[in-house]
């Protein structure tokens, strides 16, 4: 125990002794974690993008007017009992035409043509929603079965597929670009704190050499640099954890307008947000130790 206090103290005098050398690889390496934090932050508000999107996704079915109370039920029944349903909702004829004179309010020419009709020209309508937007599919089949033509007149969800479709399409743009800088940086942020153990082994090589001449062990004269680097990226994690607070506190409110949220982001995923920041923690030390032991394995001869 008394060892590894001793080589935490050595580190520390290192890392301010050379404290120009120490400020330059932190910035470095907080690039490397900059990049991937914001990879993995883009990644995560795609995610609640399509999630809170797949949220309002439904299917319309339009019911031809003139069908049976036997043949709604029939349908309906099937499309609840199917695994993959969440909710199904009917809307009847009467709600339908209400619905359509609301929208249509400031349109005299359809109020009017909707006024000339004895009857009401609209059918019910079945309002159906997939416990995830991978079910749909499923629904659809069963929805596009030739049996149930004669009661459907119109289905309405191309749309929401297209969006989807284009929400995940970007996404997976954004996470391959995001891999290719996250890698470049993490390439650099090595070869920063490589380069920086070396240089810190060369101006204390002759301290080296006396320590083991006076029996310290192998463990002893490595483990410095290795816990220097450690300094390195815990610093470079500290700065890295500022700046997105910094900026998550501006952006925040904008981010809440756009995903039409009320409550803040940072409170509903909380724990989700200090998870990742562990992680990249986590990821930053193991960094620091890799290319620690590679410069101290090279260039301390034992």
């Amino acid at each position: 125990m008394t060892s590894f206090f001793r080589s935490i103290r050595w580190a520390g005098k290192n890392f301010f002794r050379q404290f120009g050398l120490s400020f330059i690889t932190i910035i470095i390496v907080s690039l490397s974690l900059f990049s991937l934090t914001l990879l993995l932050n883009l990644k995560f508000v795609v995610e609640i993008v399509i999630k809170n999107f797949q949220e309002r996704v439904d299917i319309n079915i339009y019911l031809k007017p003139k069908i049976s109370e036997q043949e709604l039920t029939n349908f309906r029944d099937n499309l609840v009992n199917l695994p993959q349903t969440k909710e199904v909702v009917y809307i009847s004829p009467d709600e339908a035409l209400k619905e359509f004179k609301e929208k249509h309010k400031k349109d005299e020419l359809i109020l009017k043509s909707l006024e000339v009709l004895k009857e009401n020209p609209l059918g019910g309508v079945l309002v159906v929603r997939a416990k995830s937007i991978e079910d749909y599919p499923i629904i659809l089949e069963t929805i596009n079965n030739p049996h149930y033509d004669k009661i459907i007149q119109e289905r309405d969800f191309r749309e929401h597929q297209k969006i989807i479709s284009l929400v995940k399409n970007i996404s997976k743009k954004i996470s391959l670009a995001g891999l290719v800088i996250v890698t470049i940086f993490t390439l650099i942020a090595v070869v920063a704190i490589f380069n920086s153990i070396r240089l810190t082994i060369y101006s204390r090589e002759e301290e080296i050499k006396i320590m083991r001449l006076v029996g310290a062990t192998e463990g002893f004269t490595r483990a410095p640099f290795i816990i220097e680097s450690i300094f390195y990226s815990f610093g470079a994690w500290l700065i890295n954890l500022g700046l997105f607070l910094f900026i998550f506190k501006f952006a925040s409110p904008h981010l809440n307008k756009f995903l039409e949220t009320e409550k803040d982001l940072f409170l509903i995923y909380q724990k989700e947000i200090i998870y990742l920041f562990l992680g990249i923690l986590v990821f930053a030390i193991f960094l620091a130790i890799v290319s620690s032991s590679l410069a101290v394995r090279r260039y301390i001869k034992t």
